[in-house]
């Protein structure tokens, strides 16, 4: 074990495989792990902390990157700290904390799919998720292509719109997916496709305006369909796929800087300004309010000048297709199409320690939220869902 650096864990709970003195733990650690890239700890005057709420019940070396002796973490320091100058990093807030496996969706999603999802630095969430791993009933999926669906809600104004868009949109999407695959006794064409999720968003949209008419949120979402991806969105939350182990964007932001949607605003009589608001400046906004060309709800603004008109794609799934991230702007705003894939890629090729799937996943999809908060730069929520293509090396 290396000589001079020390570990403080803080913010273990039972289960974490860790014995806790009443200063809690203090270990020598071994050098030559790759550990600092799972960034689950701060280095601050040579001691190494690690938050052991993160671990989420799991074994530090089940969390990290391999070590040929199961080292619990890596840290290089110059000189060995003195007790009496050892200083502690500030502890994470639990705001700053992806919430526990319990407050994430029931499914495991045998490895399919991982959501995470965190306050930021917001006092309330107002992000929402839908996560489908199987579609059909069992009768169903026995004779139909398999089926997956996926969506990230970011409300705004309140709760409200976001939660009902996450309940409501799978409920009206699926029966019009059902007679679409009765009719063409497979997958069904694209138009359909296009024409079905158009359907579930114009009903989903009609009930945000009956029952939360002054909140709004974004939506992005993505079905699964033996193997056919198709992708909608409105707002500026993303879709990115892994294809080749390279980021590919799947959908585009609407914002009311681009240039498209800038023109539709004016021609509506609306305007696009860079007001101070909410202690962010330089954010183009819709009439000075909205950060958002398109989403749900938000009644004042309809339909004049605020789309509910997604984008829809539709895509042919290679064998180089890994996976798909769904995320809230709170992702995007501070981190690259590319680092979040490599975030993920990351964590889905470790192999040792074993780790089942299903935890590769819920692993990737943790550690990239981490890396989102540890930048110091997110100022909203953030929500991930991970949807696994292809799990092999």
């Amino acid at each position: 074990m290396a000589e001079g650096v020390e570990v403080v864990v803080t913010g273990c709970h039972d289960g974490v495989g860790l014995e806790l003195s009443e200063e809690n733990v203090i270990l020598q650690i071994e050098e030559g792990s790759a550990a600092h890239r799972s960034r689950l700890f701060a280095l601050h005057d040579h001691v190494l902390a690690v938050d052991g709420e993160f671990l989420h019940g799991r074994r530090l070396c089940d969390v990290i990157a391999p070590a040929p002796t199961h080292a619990f973490v890596l840290a290089r320091a110059a000189e060995p700290p003195s007790r009496g100058s050892q200083k502690r990093v500030r502890e994470c807030p639990a705001a700053e904390l992806p919430p526990p496996p319990s407050r994430r969706a029931a499914s495991d999603g045998a490895g399919r799919s991982a959501v995470c999802t965190s306050l930021g630095s917001r006092p309330s969430q107002e992000d929402a998720y839908t996560r489908v791993d199987e579609g059909w009933a069992s009768a169903e999926a026995a004779a139909w292509p398999g089926c997956r669906f996926y969506a990230v809600f970011d409300g705004h104004n309140g709760a409200g719109a976001s939660t009902l868009a996450a309940q409501t949109l799978w409920e009206e999407l699926r029966p019009r997916l059902r007679e679409d695959v009765r009719a063409a006794g497979s997958v069904p064409s694209a138009q359909a496709l296009r024409a079905s999720l158009g359907g579930a968003f114009e009903a989903t949209e009609a009930a945000v305006l009956r029952q939360a008419a002054h909140c709004g949120s974004t939506a992005v979402c993505a079905l699964l369909l033996g193997d056919v991806l198709c992708v909608a969105n409105l707002g500026d939350s993303r879709a990115v796929l892994c294809r080749a182990e390279r980021a590919v964007r799947l959908t585009e932001d609407h914002k009311p800087n681009v240039p498209a949607e800038a023109a539709r605003i004016t021609a509506a009589g609306g305007t696009v300004t860079t007001p101070y608001a909410r202690g962010t400046a330089n954010v183009p906004r819709l009439n000075g309010v909205l950060s958002v060309s398109r989403a749900l709800g938000d009644a004042p603004f309809k339909p004049a000048l605020l789309s509910a008109e997604p984008d829809i794609t539709v895509t042919r799934l290679s064998p180089h297709d890994r996976f798909v991230i769904l995320a809230s702007d709170g992702v995007w705003d501070v981190m690259s199409d590319d680092a979040a894939v490599s975030i993920v890629l990351r964590e889905l090729q470790v192999r040792w320690p074993p780790r089942t799937s299903d935890g590769r996943a819920q692993i990737a999809c943790d550690s990239l939220v981490r890396e989102v908060l540890l930048t110091g730069h997110c100022r909203d929520n953030v929500t991930v869902v991970l949807a696994v293509l292809n799990d092999d090396d």
